[in-house]
């Protein structure tokens, strides 16, 4: 099974080469399947940042983005870029006939070679290949899959969890997206917190996640340019109010300040999130 590799950037055409970012794990099996997302102001240094490597460029026209911020009265944010992946990108590369999988572009990969051992190794081609060939796998019952992050996985006996969240990596249900455009990242009030919000009313509807914890990622210390560009802690902290009106069994509020800077975020119940429904 074959599919595509998503990857949206921006802002950090100056770092996507570096050994510590998402690029320098894809294996040569998967490279002629990927398609870095930018923006089309962009383009052209993207083009040329990623002319050694066999990957594909997709391009948001500047008048999408452009009508997007007058139709919202926001900037265009990670949350678009996904929805034009489901959207425009997805029915024109690969006329949904396939699954995709979209990750960001900041990320490290490892993996545990045995699930008794606690702490997980740099990610090789075999395993990245058998990563990809999981979360191809999401069907229309279960329409996004993922990896979790590092510091969730090392105590983690269980090849897999069920209805947990996702982190920076999706593996897509195209045939699931593409009947239901009510499931989109950009449907929330909690729009700096696409993602959880998302995957609950996933589960609030009784579709399920699938997490492989065999496989993990981390993020990187620089996270300049990408979400960071429009995303303050008020808007952060909007975001958590909003997903805990939607959700107030299944979210809490939490605190942390840094330099002075109060955040507010969330905490999710999500062993208690799936809810039985007819589909």
């Amino acid at each position: 099974m074959k599919g595509r590799l998503f990857i949206p950037s921006y802002r950090r055409s100056d770092k996507i080469l570096l050994k510590s970012r998402t690029l320098s794990f894809i294996s040569k099996e998967w490279l002629p399947y990927t398609t870095f997302v930018v923006r089309e102001d962009e383009a052209d240094v993207y083009k040329k940042v990623l002319e050694p490597y066999p990957v594909s460029l997709a391009v948001i026209p500047s008048k999408t983005i452009e009508n997007k911020q007058k139709e919202t009265g926001r900037e265009f944010m990670w949350a678009d870029t996904m929805d034009d992946i489901l959207d425009d990108i997805l029915a024109s590369c690969i006329g949904y006939q396939e699954n995709i999988v979209i990750m960001d572009d900041d990320l490290t990969f490892a993996y545990r070679p045995f699930m008794g051992t606690a702490s997980p190794v740099r990610m090789t081609e075999n395993a990245w290949n058998d990563m990809m060939q999981l979360l191809m796998l999401s069907d229309k019952s279960c329409p996004l899959s993922g990896i979790p992050q590092r510091g969730f996985v090392t105590s983690k006996q269980e090849e897999l969890d069920i209805n947990a969240p996702l982190y920076g990596v999706f593996g897509v249900s195209v045939e699931f997206f593409g009947e239901h455009t009510d499931y989109r990242f950009c449907n929330t009030g909690a729009i700096h917190m696409p993602d959880r919000a998302l995957v609950l009313k996933l589960l609030q509807n009784g579709y399920t996640t699938r997490v492989y914890n065999r496989y993990c990622t981390n993020d990187v210390a620089d996270t300049s340019g990408g979400c960071s560009l429009n995303r303050t802690a008020k808007d952060h902290s909007a975001s958590a109010i909003a997903l805990k009106r939607e959700y107030p069994d299944l979210v809490d509020l939490t605190t942390k300040t840094n330099l002075g800077d109060v955040r507010i975020g969330t905490r999710v119940q999500w062993s208690k999130a799936f809810k039985e429904s007819p589909q």
